[in-house]
């Protein structure tokens, strides 16, 4: 699942930049803040299974610099 940063140019919709969350995850919101992308999602532990049900709640924040998406810590 990836995360794609689009904008609006004379009404058409133009990606940016694009990062990769991971390998079947649920996004269960995704929010702007303050200039911050913000993304709740939930994910497996450290060496699950893929097979697991995803079930540990991660919340990642993403910010545009220039052309790139950058986590915010």
């Amino acid at each position: 699942t990836y995360l794609a940063a689009v904008i609006n140019k004379n009404g058409a919709a133009v990606p940016i930049a694009s990062v990769f969350l991971g390998d079947r995850i649920i996004v269960k919101l995704i929010a702007i803040k303050s200039g911050e992308i913000i993304v709740n999602m939930l994910t497996r532990k450290p060496n699950e299974a893929m097979s697991a049900k995803p079930s540990v709640e991660v919340i990642r924040k993403f910010r545009l610099q220039g052309i790139n998406l950058v986590e915010v810590k």
